[in-house]
């Protein structure tokens, strides 16, 4: 299909709207938790000495995403959530998101980002976002209550797990179904170690038994599956024209998208970072 075809194709996609009618809220200082975000992204190498990826950064706001989503946390939780956010996009990116071929490095991006969780040290030769995983993971250890910081790795354990089964798609030669899509998207979207985190950040104490209770289980689906569905729509006119290829939470990434982030906006789609090979993945 031709260049010229696809234009036009892509001209006539309609894009469906969410709204949700419920009360926003977002945290105070959220411009300062911005600043500090990107100057720990600077800190631990996040944006590979490329000002492209550090202005896109900016653009995204991904600051603002964790203080709408975390209005009540406190100051030091909200910051590390800011920041571990960051991270989480720009790895996905970089390492997962748009990759186009296996190399020997695809393994130990995927291992070194469970053995971080499991209480691993970083390497010798460290790979891109180690070292920052590991200050979040630290962080985390020392704000949350062991029950808590178990519920955030445990589902963020499967991300690195389900990334590895889409590179796995991506290279069969098929579609995957939609069953296979929606289990390998259930974890791949990050949003599963955020819900873990909601407890937390609304100085809340909920119990093992009360976590796991199907209800509330189901509730938690709910939430991941409006905003994964949310997402995927914000992405698709981007992400096509792109180089290679509980109610504060989903009003909160709603709010984002409508007022904040410009991570989605087509206006930039054309000159974004190209992430193909910035690694060598």
């Amino acid at each position: 299909m031709d260049k010229e075809r696809i234009k036009s194709q892509l001209a006539t996609l309609q894009i469906p709207v969410f709204n949700v009618q419920w009360p926003e809220a977002i945290a105070p200082n959220e411009c300062l938790i911005e600043d500090q975000m990107i100057k720990w992204g600077d800190d631990h190498g996040l944006f590979v000495n490329n000002f492209a990826y550090r202005e896109q950064t900016k653009r995204a706001r991904f600051a603002s995403l964790a203080a709408r989503c975390y209005p009540n946390a406190r100051p030091e939780l909200l910051q590390t959530i800011a920041d571990f956010l960051l991270r989480v996009f720009l790895v996905d990116d970089l390492l997962f998101d748009r990759v186009d071929t296996i190399t020997t490095h695809t393994l130990p991006n995927l291992t070194k980002i469970v053995n971080i969780m499991d209480g691993g040290s970083v390497g010798p030769e460290p790979i891109y976002g180690e070292d920052a995983l590991y200050d979040i993971c630290r962080r985390f250890r020392m704000l949350l209550s062991g029950e808590q910081f178990e519920r955030f790795v445990q589902v963020f354990r499967m991300w690195p797990a389900m990334e590895g089964l889409q590179i796995l798609n991506h290279i069969q030669g098929r579609q995957a179904g939609i069953e296979e899509y929606n289990v390998i998207r259930r974890y791949t979207t990050g949003v599963l170690p955020c819900i873990a985190l909601s407890d937390a950040a609304n100085q809340g104490s909920v119990t093992a038994e009360e976590f796991y209770d199907p209800r509330v289980q189901l509730l938690r689906r709910h939430t991941l599956n409006i905003i994964s569905l949310a997402n995927d729509i914000h992405s698709l006119h981007v992400e096509t024209h792109q180089p290679g290829h509980f109610s504060n939470f989903i009003r909160g990434y709603m709010d984002w998208v409508a007022k904040d982030t410009q991570r989605y906006s087509v206006e930039f789609a054309t000159t974004d970072a190209d992430d193909r090979g910035i690694l060598g993945n």
